[in-house]
């Protein structure tokens, strides 16, 4: 069982619950619920990184919790085949669409996409989004007032002007959805300046609990002999919990058994760099 596909059910599951409680028995009921939703996904994939991690891991653990999984691929045409290898990775069980993008905010898009809603009219169906393009795409065909809507906050990357501007266009409509999944507690605590605080829940990024018992009996086995080296490579900002992982590494008395590499760029990363100086890190490699 991979931990978050029961967090993902349980919010989808509290947007219906009383239309659907009086029609279900207590045996089975949480099946049933399930049953009777549709969720339907939508997504602009890039290469495979984070937050094409995160969905992907999220979407096949909400197929085991009897959910009536779509996703609809936005495909860039400047490069389908981010699209294509997301997809490839996806359980066989969930049904896929790709609609596609020839341009950042394509017209035709928008068209498209309300043509493969329509189907989901008139149902019991939450829409969710993930990135701002998708959320975008899905407020511009006007079908956030037809579905309840969800969105996942991945981070704000604001590496360009035209992107800041998506950004803060996202952020307004996150304001009139349902609800806002945000991956860390610090990402809630920024959202909540802008965003009413009942929409915004944390459910932090999803990993595999599958082998976690043999995994921690083999960890009281363990004799260090060498040093442990731990990466971290991605994007140097506050949602990732860089800054919570050094300060709670500077205080470990046992740190000289372990090599911390970290490559990436962002906005922490000169205060990263004061950190590892400042506390005498010498265990912590910073790449760029």
């Amino acid at each position: 069982m991979i931990n978050g596909g029961f967090s993902f059910a349980h919010h989808y599951m509290q947007l219906f619950i009383y239309q659907l409680l009086t029609s279900t028995v207590l045996t089975g009921i949480r099946m049933k619920l399930m049953s009777k939703i549709n969720i339907v996904h939508i997504f602009a994939p890039n290469v495979l990184a984070g937050a094409e991690r995160v969905v992907l891991t999220g979407l096949n653990a909400l197929v085991s919790e009897y959910i009536n999984l779509t996703i609809i691929i936005i495909k860039e045409l400047r490069s389908p085949k981010h699209a294509d290898d997301f997809a490839e990775l996806l359980d066989k069980r969930i049904n896929i669409i790709f609609i596609n993008s020839a341009k950042a905010l394509d017209i035709n898009l928008i068209k498209e996409l309300n043509l493969k809603l329509k189907s989901f009219e008139n149902k019991r169906t939450v829409i969710h989004t993930h990135g701002y393009k998708a959320l975008l795409i899905l407020r511009l065909s006007k079908n956030t007032k037809n579905f309840h809507v969800v969105h996942t906050h991945h981070g704000n990357t604001s590496h360009t002007m035209k992107v800041k501007i998506y950004e803060w266009w996202a952020q307004k409509v996150m304001q009139n959805i349902d609800a806002v999944i945000c991956v860390s507690t610090e990402m809630k605590k920024r959202l909540s300046t802008v965003i009413d605080q009942k929409k915004l829940i944390v459910i932090e990024n999803m990993l595999s609990f599958q082998n976690a018992h043999s995994i921690r009996e083999e960890r009281k086995e363990l004799k260090i002999t060498q040093p442990i080296h731990l990466l971290y490579v991605g994007r140097l900002s506050p949602e990732k919990g860089i800054l919570h992982f050094l300060t709670l590494f500077s205080r470990m008395e046992l740190r000289e058994n372990f090599q911390v590499h970290i490559v990436g760029d962002g906005p922490l990363k000169n205060e990263i760099e004061n950190i590892v100086k400042d506390k005498n890190l010498l265990q912590v490699k910073l790449y760029g």
